[in-house]
Parts: structure tokens; sequence; C-alpha cells
């Protein structure tokens, strides 16, 4: 077995887990990464014929040594750091998503009601600026016991880099233990350089990533959190330009959605809505000529048709811009436009 997504501690767990009514997870449970494996054995590879042919009464072993597998998460018995001692941060960073504050909200509870954190936990404002700046406030479960009714980040958030050194001071002079980084791509690789100065340093600071993706695009997670709600919120566009589409003669409505290398929310609207009859993803090449030759079949049998396209959606015939975002991805030419 690939060890390189085994969990890195900071330490031998020593204290019982105050946790009750739940399922602990031993160390020693992996999940596959491609949970579809070939098996060689003879037996497997013959065919069967018909209902008659019955398979082996023993299952047929096969070797995962050499597959990747992660870690699986959950709740362990034993735990490293104290309640009565502990100090924990967050930190919300990159985009707005549905949801930022209900997780917030979930984490200094949980610390708080389940493992009986008693310090205040630090809230860095407005994203690793926060870190760098040491500007925080506390939380508490009274602070943050109607956050879930607000949008955004009650933290606020930023985009761009910060010094993962001059953070690491901050963090070990305002004593914190647990780090909690809540968001995409580009905050996970600040949480893994700050990861790397601590490791640099010796110590032991664990920082755990909660994943911020409004697109679905996690594999083996149920649904990301704002994805429902992006669904939801999706759905009054395209009804709008259903109606505008149907109310002229080959009218056509666009609608441009969030996705830039994913077309979950493209498609899942798309699908929840009924009315969509182009969608056009990331995922899926498509050149303008197969595009207008299936406008011109569809308006052979319909006076109107609605067109869904996600953000990164035909990428591949546009010009690429050259540009970098603050958080270092390229900007993406405007698909809708050129449609």
């Amino acid at each position: 077995m690939d060890n390189s997504c085994t969990i890195k501690t900071v330490g031998i767990p020593q204290i019982k887990s105050p946790l009750d009514a739940v399922q602990f997870i031993e160390d020693n449970e992996y999940v596959l990464l491609n949970p579809v494996v070939k098996i060689s054995s003879k037996e497997a590879e013959r065919p069967f014929q018909g209902i008659s042919q019955q398979r082996p009464e023993a299952p047929i072993p096969f070797d995962t040594s050499n597959k990747i597998c992660f870690q699986k998460a959950g709740p362990r018995s034993r735990i490293f750091f104290d309640a009565e001692t502990v100090q924990v941060g967050i930190v919300t960073c990159g985009g707005l998503c549905p949801g930022l504050n209900n997780v917030i909200r979930a984490i200094v509870n949980c610390f708080y009601y389940r493992y009986g954190v008693k310090k205040p936990i630090y809230g860095f404002r407005y994203g690793y600026y926060g870190i760098a700046n040491k500007d925080i406030i506390s939380l508490t479960p009274e602070v943050v016991k109607d956050i879930h009714n607000l949008g955004g980040s009650y933290l606020g958030s930023s985009r761009g880099h910060q010094d993962s050194t001059v953070m690491v001071d901050n963090i070990i002079e305002l004593g914190i233990d647990i780090l909690v980084t809540i968001g995409g791509d580009g905050t996970q690789k600040g949480a893994h350089q700050i990861f790397e100065e601590v490791s640099k340093r010796n110590e032991q600071i664990s920082v755990i990533g909660v994943p911020k993706t409004v697109d679905n695009d996690l594999a083996y997670v149920d649904r990301t959190f704002g994805f429902e709600t992006a669904i939801e919120q999706a759905q009054a566009p395209i009804l709008a330009a259903h109606q505008e589409a149907r109310s002229v003669f080959n009218g056509i409505g666009l609608v441009k959605l969030m996705g830039r290398d994913s077309g979950f929310i493209a498609l899942n609207a798309s699908i929840s809505s009924g009315d969509v009859n182009i969608v056009l993803l990331p995922e899926a090449k498509f050149t303008m000529e197969e595009l207008i030759e299936y406008l011109i079949l569809r308006f052979k049998t319909s006076e109107h048709c609605v067109i869904v396209c996600a953000e990164g959606a035909g990428q591949d015939i546009l010009p690429p811009t050259g540009k970098k975002d603050k958080s270092g991805n390229n900007v993406l030419q405007d698909i809708g436009l050129k449609i």
C-alpha cells in the first residue's frame, strides 16, 4: 500500500476521547483511491455460462499492496491535545460559499460541547491576512449561535499570498495548537505551507484543512457544503431565460453558471430545471459548428432553446488570456460572449 496519503500526527495520542455515541475509526483503516480492482485469478477470468454457472464459494483475494489509499477520516478513540489547555484557531479564505458560517458554528460547538475545550477559540479575520497581522476575534458558542442565519463569512475572507514564516511566528506566539483552515485549492496550498514551516521547527501544531468547493468536485464526499444552495439559486435565472426565450420566435436563453474546471452546478441545475436544452461543460469539448448544428435541428421542431454553460466550458476554442488572479488561477475567457 502506498503510504503517501497517511495522515501525519503531532505525537502519540494518550488521552481518552470524550466523545460518546460514535463509531471510532482505527488508524489502520484506509479507503482505496480507485475502488475498481482488476482480479487476475483464473476463476474470475472465466466467463459465466448462463445462470447455471455458479460463482466461487470463497471470495477471490486481491492484492492492495501497491494501491494508493487514503487513511479513513473520523474520530479516534484516543486524542493528543488536552481539552483543558488546547488553543484552537479558525480561518476562512478565498471566495465566499453558502454554508461557511454553518461550518464555523459547527466547529466551535463541536470543540466546546463534544470535546470540552475550555479556552475561547481564535477566529482570524480576513483569511491568511488575519494570521499574518494577528487580527483575531474570540469565538464561543454564544458568539456563533446565530451566524448560520447570515450570508458570507462571519470571519471575513481574502485572497493572495501571505508569508508562511510570519504566519507561523504569530501562530506560535498566540499559542495555537490546532489551526482549522476552511477554503479551496489556494487555501489548502497555504495550509500545506504552514504545515511545512511548522514541521521544520518541530512544533506540535496540528493543521486541519476543511475543503470548501461549491462545485461539489470532491471525490468520496456525498456533497460539499454550498452545492445544494447553488443549484437552488440557479433555478431563478434559468426560469427567467426560459420565459424570455419562449416569448420570441427562435428565441435563445443563455445562462452562465459557476464551474471553472467542473460542471456539476451547471449539470445538476439543468436537470433540476427541466427546461434546459443544451448544457455546456468544461469536461465535454465542443465546437461552435456542433453547437450551431444542434440549434438548427432544435428550431425545426421548437421555437426556442435554453442553453446553460459552466464558466470554464469551451476554453479550448478561445485564446488564453495569459493572466492570473490573486489565487494563481488562470483568468478565463468569457464563453458567454463567444456564444
